[in-house]
């Protein structure tokens, strides 16, 4: 498969070394199970002389004929990753990117008027709070910043495609995990840690999502049944299960001190998309939540 090794400037991680930590703490089927759901992504890092760029972190990004996403009441949304969609579906091909243009993330950290209103996947109307644009026009043309709005620190970035592994409570796997020994799961996750912990922060195109609490799947599906019936959704909907085992990480951004970024304490974002969307090469419909420690 296209994700058997892990490559980051001298450092490589093999899908079989996450096969085998899993074989060596989990019963033979949990193991197996989990171990089909690790994914490919696009590793975003810090662009270093001679390498390909497939974004950036903050700056100004070019927005062309859409205005600068703003959350009523609220403010402009800060921009925090910009990424061309060619170059990274040429890169991962089965990330299903729209074909042209490039994505922007945008997110209302607070830091405009002191305004700290919280997005969350809990309340529909934060939804606003979060923006991913599709921006086909003025490809070179960077946008005209709000008055007042703090810009992040601007960060080229490169991509590599790497091994991701699920969490150990992924919504596919259902409550597989409570077969799982708690220090046998204990060393797991300090064994998963160790591993993973070189990449630095966890920049991110598809793949699995790196939680930091629950699992971000949860949490996703509960923001878009939320937007989609804020008046009668629950978690015990058949919808919400349905959607929870369905969406996939489109983009994950990791707090990030050179770029000025920071989640709460140490948090990440995570945008994701229903199955369908991702057939369709389309971001029309994403949810949205972050996590902190």
């Amino acid at each position: 498969m296209a994700h058997k090794s892990i490559y980051i400037r001298g450092m490589t991680v093999t899908t079989e070394q996450l096969t085998t930590l899993a074989s060596a703490h989990f019963p033979a089927d949990f193991a197996a199970a989990w171990s089909a759901l690790i994914k490919p992504a696009i590793s975003l890092k810090p662009a270093a002389a001679g390498d390909p760029v497939i974004g950036k972190l903050g700056g100004v990004p070019a927005l062309g004929s859409h205005p600068w996403p703003v959350w009523d009441g609220h403010g402009p949304l800060g921009h925090v990753l910009s990424i061309d969609c060619q170059t990274a579906n040429q890169l991962l091909p089965h990330l299903n990117l729209p074909a042209a243009g490039h994505l922007a993330f945008f997110y209302f950290d607070g830091r405009f008027n002191n305004d700290y209103g919280t997005v969350g996947f809990w309340d529909p109307t934060s939804a606003a709070g979060q923006r991913v644009v599709h921006v086909t026009d003025g490809q070179g043309a960077p946008a005209i910043v709000p008055d007042g709005l703090p810009v992040f620190a601007e960060i080229d970035l490169t991509g590599v495609v790497i091994a991701t592994p699920p969490s150990y409570n992924h919504p596919v796997l259902g409550d597989g995990w409570r077969s799982v020994a708690p220090e046998n799961m204990e060393a797991f996750e300090t064994a998963i840690r160790e591993l993973m912990h070189p990449l630095g922060a966890r920049h991110q195109l598809g793949g699995q999502a790196h939680p930091i609490q629950d699992a971000v799947e949860f949490e996703i599906a509960e923001a878009m049944g939320r937007l989609t019936d804020p008046d009668t959704f629950t978690r015990d909907a058949d919808s919400y299960r349905i959607l929870s085992k369905d969406v996939q990480l489109l983009a994950q951004v990791d707090s990030d001190h050179a770029a000025q970024m920071m989640w709460g304490d140490m948090g990440i974002l995570y945008w994701a998309r229903p199955s369908r969307e991702v057939q369709s090469h389309s971001v029309a419909t994403t949810g949205f939540t972050w996590q902190c420690s």
